[in-house]
């Protein structure tokens, strides 16, 4: 039962994370001009890797400009500029260091399952071995405990140094 509860925790975690989307809307530059501009104020531009264009409103909600060109990236801000005077650019690059973090998680969050299967049978393995041992009872239970409280390792230290 435990199993299944663990199993099916890491499959809501790694749904989750994958349904995760961006928080930005993506919009054409025309579509951008004729119904966003005339209703909202740019407060901000942020140009990444000199490729993508975010752009804030006033309802902070922010847009991505998809149908840019790395070109033409610079003749549409001095566009922005002539209608909002106090519009802030920003350039940058922005940073995978979250990207990478949540790739990791999700990663991890698959795994789990197969990690906690692999640590039953080694515990299952090893404690098969420390039972049938002919070893004194004090050091079956000492070696029970390792192998119980320390996962993977304290079954793999049993397999590894114990002769059959």
């Amino acid at each position: 039962m435990q199993k299944t509860k663990l199993f099916i925790f890491s499959i809501l975690i790694s749904t989750l994370l994958f349904s995760c989307g961006d928080d930005y809307e993506k919009v054409s530059k025309s579509e951008f001009i004729k119904k966003v501009l005339p209703k909202n104020d740019i407060n901000k531009v942020v140009v990444e890797n000199n490729d993508k264009l975010f752009i804030y409103t006033n309802e902070n909600k922010p847009y991505s400009i998809e149908d840019l060109s790395p070109n033409t990236i610079e003749d549409f801000l001095n566009e922005l500029k002539s209608k909002n005077e106090n519009m802030y650019v920003e350039y940058g690059t922005k940073s995978n260091s979250f990207s990478i973090k949540l790739m990791m998680f999700q990663l991890f969050s698959l795994i789990i399952p197969f990690l906690f299967l692999a640590h039953i049978i080694l515990l299952w393995i090893s404690l098969r071995r420390i039972i049938k041992s002919e070893i004194d009872n004090m050091e079956k239970m000492v070696y029970t405990i390792i192998s119980l409280f320390f996962p993977f390792f304290g079954s793999i230290i049993y397999l590894t140094t114990k002769k059959r």
